[in-house]
């Protein structure tokens, strides 16, 4: 789930759009209970590749935000880890270290231009012939009003958790209305070991993401 564009400050979506790209997404990966794809909470999300680096988005005062990862120098264990960062302010992004663009690219979730998003929402509900209705959670996500109804259509299938969406969507401001999907408390959310940490502070690997390694 990481993405293979070089990227500059520039090639990045407007922050709002990557919010409500990495909240789509997360809803999606923690419905098809995907233990290393992103997930939110209140102004914090992030994201791990599995292969030793990810990065932590996080929302700040004033309409800025900042964004931070790592990567590994290479692919023998033991290899040290490249940290890079952005921060949104005045309506850009800017670039606070000058790691290679292609070195990036792994350290991000696959959410650059709505195609992409909703390329990987389809991916991980596993079935093609969803996606024009992965392509409705993406559009809506993106307009801030995700519905209920609209959750229960998306992740109604077999194998699949609404609840475990739903509440991703909700963590991060999407969700409108009254939550209809029914709650199942026998369910263990994916990613219950790390749903606590507190958002105002990222823990472990340095600082940057947290630890589900």
């Amino acid at each position: 789930m990481n993405s293979r564009t070089h990227l500059d400050p520039d090639a990045l979506p407007p922050y709002p759009r990557l919010w409500a790209r990495w909240t789509a997404t997360a809803a999606a990966s923690a419905a098809a209970g995907d233990q290393w794809g992103p997930r939110v909470l209140p102004r914090l999300a992030w994201f791990d590749n599995g292969s030793g680096g990810g990065s932590v988005l996080r929302v700040l005062p004033g309409g800025t935000a900042a964004w931070w990862g790592e990567v590994t120098a290479g692919d023998t264990p033991g290899a040290p880890a490249i940290p890079f960062g952005y921060w949104w302010q005045s309506g850009r992004w800017h670039l606070s270290e000058p790691l290679a663009l292609a070195h990036r690219a792994p350290a991000i979730p696959r959410v650059w231009s709505t195609g992409e998003t909703v390329d990987t929402v389809t991916g991980l509900l596993d079935d093609e012939r969803r996606r024009a209705t992965a392509a409705m959670l993406v559009y809506a996500a993106e307009a801030g009003s995700v519905t209920p109804a609209l959750v229960a259509e998306v992740f109604g299938a077999p194998g699949l958790d609404p609840e475990a969406a739903a509440g991703q969507l909700t963590l991060g401001g999407l969700l409108t209305g009254p939550r209809r999907v029914p709650h199942d408390p026998r369910r263990t959310s994916p990613g219950a070991d790390i749903d606590g940490l507190p958002a105002d502070g990222v823990c472990e690997a340095g600082g940057l993401i947290p630890a589900r390694r």
